[in-house]
């Protein structure tokens, strides 16, 4: 819980000083949109398909609270398929993550900056064997930034580190998305 704490100290700390430097979008307006691109996930102990890097999608929409502020939800997952191979017999093995939950950002004038929390849904299936999931608490920042596209479209890049379950199983996702967002 180390990580929690410090990031929102951190948020805490920072954000006060900062909020000249607000975006100008108005309190009240909503964003929608979809992110695509790549997700790696660090597992305590694990390797081959359960940390191999692999192709991400994700939905989110926020609501603007203040000129600078905005509060909403996101919801990704990636998944990959292997084979492994065990003795002599071949098994194809797929694990997925799926991060979901709410989400809180400051706007500045060129990026954003945020924090999100909920949980990661991490299921792994077998040939031969019933599927496997664990949910756990995930938290973790994200920054990112948009470029209009249009008056009401915007194209842009995120970044974010998640951290889901707790020590000494805990799995760190790394996403790099690209998003394209829709203005209410």
């Amino acid at each position: 819980m180390n990580k929690l704490a410090v990031t929102i100290a951190l948020g805490l700390v920072t954000l006060p000083m900062l909020a000249s430097q607000a975006s100008a979008e108005p309190p009240g307006s909503i964003e929608a949109g979809a992110l695509l691109g790549w997700m790696k996930p660090s597992v305590s102990g694990g390797s081959g398909s359960l940390t191999d890097g692999r192709i991400g999608i994700g939905l989110q929409a926020d609501y603007r609270l203040l000129p600078g502020i905005s509060a909403g939800a996101f919801w990704m997952t990636a998944g990959r398929e292997n084979n492994v191979t065990v003795g002599t017999t071949t098994l194809s093995q797929k694990v997925t993550y799926s991060p979901y939950g709410l989400q809180g950002a400051y706007h500045f004038e060129d990026f954003f900056l945020g924090l999100r929390l909920g949980l990661t849904k991490t299921s792994l299936s077998t040939t031969g064997s019933e599927e496997t999931s664990t949910t756990d608490f995930t938290f973790g920042p994200y920054i990112g930034t948009d470029f209009p596209a249009t008056n009401r479209i915007t194209l842009g890049a995120e970044a974010s580190i998640l951290w889901a379950g707790t020590d000494p199983d805990t799995t760190t996702l790394l996403a790099l998305m690209g998003t394209v967002k829709y203005h209410f």
